[in-house]
């Protein structure tokens, strides 16, 4: 997917719960999982994970007092206007809303380190790439039609076995029922719904994310275990 609408949602107005927190900021799902891989790999190259300063951001409202911190669009929106900087997206057109980038410190926030080196060099394989914002060496952004179709193996006939049903009692909620023995489970979020129902409906056309084919694939196995 490149950076942009997703699951239904408005930019800045996405529940918490179809999103995933690395290191208390909140991303995309599959954003989330290629931060995690990528921070893996920085901490293994400099010894230590990388900070990140800022994630998701709500899109809050226009009387928001000015926040140069991006706790939300229109606070890092009426800072811009009151102090000239840092850049600031007009509200409802950050990458930020959709849960897509990211503000890096640890030495990738200053260009020429040899930290923001590796990540410019090494972070496009992850699906994260740099230099999108002119003068924001912190900033970077999760696009994943750069990387490689999933190299997970899907088990055969997995369309098969399971259906996704409302659910028929007072519980309510949405629940993949297994065809195979095992016990149903809640699906806690519409995106996940949607990524079960491209699994299923999978043809190999669908160049499922790796870590949306692992999002999908861990209610299946919740459901036998």
């Amino acid at each position: 997917m490149a950076p942009g609408p997703w699951g239904g949602y408005r930019n800045g107005e996405i529940p918490v719960s179809a999103m995933v927190s690395v290191r208390g900021e909140l991303f995309h799902p599959a954003a989330a999982a290629a931060l995690q891989h990528l921070e893996n790999q920085f901490a293994a190259q400099f010894g230590s994970e990388f900070i990140i300063t800022s994630g998701y951001r709500p899109l809050g409202s226009p009387s928001d007092p000015p926040n140069s911190t991006g706790r939300t669009q229109w606070g890092s929106w009426n800072w811009y206007r009151k102090y000239g900087s840092p850049l600031a997206a007009i509200p409802g057109k950050s990458n930020h809303g959709w849960g897509l980038a990211a503000d890096l410190g640890s030495g990738i926030d200053t260009a020429g380190t040899p930290q923001h080196r590796w990540i410019a060099a090494n972070a496009p394989a992850t699906g994260w790439v740099t230099g999108r914002v002119a003068g924001e060496p912190w900033h970077v952004e999760y696009d994943g039609s750069l990387t490689a179709p999933p190299t997970t193996e899907i088990p055969e006939g997995i369309a098969m076995s399971f259906s996704i049903v409302p659910a028929a009692d007072k519980d309510g909620g949405i629940w993949l029922v297994p065809l195979n023995g095992g016990h149903r489970v809640r699906i806690g979020d519409p995106y996940h719904v949607e990524l079960l129902q491209r699994l299923k409906a999978n043809t190999g056309s669908d160049q499922m994310l790796l870590a949306e084919v692992d999002i999908a694939l861990s209610y299946i196995t919740a459901a036998h275990s």
